[in-house]
């Protein structure tokens, strides 16, 4: 990885097919906290892929976001989804940052239990600002410019998965912010925030070797 040529504050990769017997040192240098969430390939079912990353610059006070269940009575998401949730402590306050890996095709199901686990983990986490990336794999999805910020159209209105999001984001008065199509022509990877002044381009280079599904991106958020 091109790590040690960027300054970069926090750094979010999706599906990283790590596993437990990979050191972080053998791909980050010191600079950085790194968060795993490797996926468990045994309860997944799954033999190989999936997981997610959040590297952390030290200079920055984060941590894992302490989850119990004062946080949530409902079901987590179950381990074929892989998420991580990070507390960020700012000048500016409190933020929840969060990068998820859904794979494609999943049911209703799945998707709905973690919107529904996620939101009720949000609005336990009170007075935060919240900024949440990755992977959902939603190509039924357009995102159309409206002004500013960009308005969700449903390309498929019997995907329930993505009427969900939907709701989601419109319970927790959130903006999904990433217009950049991949070479579909599709939109799999977003940038939800509670917040309305965040930026997002394509990134100078790539730090892994560049996806044709996943563009590497650039983002910027009012911390």
């Amino acid at each position: 990885m091109n790590i040690l040529m960027y300054d970069y504050d926090i750094i979010l990769f999706t599906e990283t097919w790590l596993t437990s017997d990979i050191f972080d040192s053998e791909f980050i240098d010191s600079r950085y906290h790194v968060y795993r969430c490797d996926r468990n390939r045994v309860a997944s079912g799954r033999r190989d892929g999936g997981g997610v990353l959040m590297a952390v610059r030290r200079s920055l006070s984060a941590a894992p976001l302490a989850l119990s269940p004062a946080h949530s009575t409902a079901a987590p998401p179950p381990p074929i989804v892989d998420y991580l949730l990070v507390e960020l402590l700012t000048q500016s306050g409190r933020h929840i940052l969060g990068v998820t890996y859904i794979p494609p095709n999943l049911s209703y199901d799945i998707y709905s239990t973690y919107f529904d686990y996620l939101h009720e983990v949000i609005l336990n986490s009170s007075n935060c600002f919240v900024h949440l990336a990755g992977d959902y794999n939603l190509p039924s999805i357009k995102w159309n410019h409206t002004g500013r910020h960009l308005k969700p159209l449903l390309t498929n209105t019997q995907c329930s998965a993505s009427q969900h999001l939907c709701q989601f984001m419109s319970a927790l008065n959130l903006i999904q912010f990433n217009y950049i199509e991949n070479d579909n022509g599709h939109v799999l990877d977003l940038l939800l925030s509670s917040e309305r002044e965040c930026t997002i381009s394509n990134a100078p280079t790539s730090l892994v070797p560049p996806d044709k599904h996943h563009p590497p991106l650039y983002m910027q958020l009012p911390f």
